[in-house]
């Protein structure tokens, strides 16, 4: 069996990136903002489609904590529009509620997602 050397935050092995994912246990929590300006931010460690509803669900790293989303839901939407890929790293915003034309309240959000870096673009450097 080969021996896992501690790495650099930068470069970590596949084994203390699996060490950091939750159990799936329900250990993590799932972020639920309730304040007009809280908001969250972190590196995409999944994306996936998961419980009853279908949610889009993001794990983000270091935060131990999972955004999920509705289908069809304002935030899916905002989500969705940033294209984010593992690796990402992802900022979202609560806006507040606001009311549709029909008379509907909804749930307001920001999104910005800042690409992560290519191994290619790293070793040679990113052009542009």
């Amino acid at each position: 069996m080969q021996k896992v050397s501690k790495s650099s935050p930068e470069s970590k092995s596949l084994l203390e990136k699996l060490r950091e994912q939750p159990d799936d246990n329900g250990s993590v929590e799932y972020w639920k903002p309730t304040t007009e300006g809280e908001g969250i931010e972190g590196l995409i460690v999944t994306i996936a489609r998961g419980n009853r509803y279908n949610s889009l669900q993001l794990h983000l790293e270091g935060v131990a904590q999972i955004v999920s989303a509705y289908p069809d839901s304002t935030l899916e939407k905002r989500i969705l529009e940033q294209q984010p890929q593992v690796g990402d790293k992802i900022g979202i915003l609560f806006l507040g509620e606001g009311v549709s034309e029909a008379g509907r309240t909804y749930k307001k959000w920001r999104v910005a997602v800042e690409p992560a870096k290519s191994k290619i673009d790293s070793i040679f450097g990113a052009k542009g």
